[in-house]
């Protein structure tokens, strides 16, 4: 501390140890990867995940779609679940319902507000959920909490 009560510079090296700690790459490897935000900047806005708005907004077409915390957690991220569907617009009537075979999910479902975005996918399906996977477990170091499996 200084004098007045400020403190002084802060260095080089304590920059990359608060950086490591707070698991951020160093700028070069930052140049290096795509971000998640950046991979799915062409998804839709964010949209409640309930009966009517999913009716009202999705597509009854393929794509992949998120589900994210209206209130992301202490990491920051608020993604929960990463997936595609040969209809949007099926798949997220049953997520929207909050019963399914992924417990965790259906869990979060009940007990939070969920917000949900998608992408139509004309393209492999599969393959293009498989790149959005692999950018955000870049991104954050790991999967959402709620995907069981890799794609």
């Amino acid at each position: 501390r200084l004098s007045d009560g400020s403190h002084g510079p802060v260095s080089r090296r304590r920059v990359a140890y608060c950086r490591a700690e707070l698991g951020i790459p160093n700028a070069r490897v930052r140049r290096q990867r795509a971000f998640y935000l950046e991979t799915t900047i062409d998804f839709s806005p964010l949209h409640a995940l309930d009966r009517a708005t999913v009716l009202a907004r999705a597509p009854a077409a393929p794509g992949l779609y998120e589900l994210r915390l209206d209130r992301p957690g202490a990491d920051g991220v608020g993604v929960v679940y990463l997936g595609r569907a040969n209809n949007l617009r099926r798949r997220l009537l049953t997520h929207a319902g909050g019963n399914g075979r992924n417990r965790a999910l259906a869990a979060l479902v009940r007990d939070h507000r969920i917000l949900f975005r998608f992408r139509i996918e004309r393209g492999d399906l599969k393959a293009a959920e498989r790149e959005v996977h692999r950018v955000f477990c870049e991104t954050y170091g790991g999967p959402p909490s709620c995907n069981r499996i890799r794609p």
